[in-house]
């Protein structure tokens, strides 16, 4: 009798553990989704990149410093 107890105590804790484990993961999750990021277009190939990732130059936005390269020469 005393180990079926201790086992259903175990099990009772493990279920308790992941129960909290998910409510907390999901917790984290839905704070997360809350965040707007600002998005800018690439000047070169219209990609849209979050601003914060953006290179900045010319006070126009690229994607990446290749595309600012490639911008800059096919204007010139």
């Amino acid at each position: 009798m005393g180990k079926w107890l201790v086992l259903l105590i175990v099990i009772w804790l493990i279920f308790w553990v992941l129960r909290s484990a998910q409510k907390l993961k999901a917790k984290v999750h839905h704070d997360s989704n809350n965040q707007i990021e600002d998005m800018v277009q690439c000047r070169y190939c219209e990609i849209h990149v979050p601003k914060k990732e953006a290179i900045v130059a010319d006070s126009h936005f690229y994607c990446c410093p290749e595309h600012y390269q490639l911008y800059s020469q096919s204007t010139s």
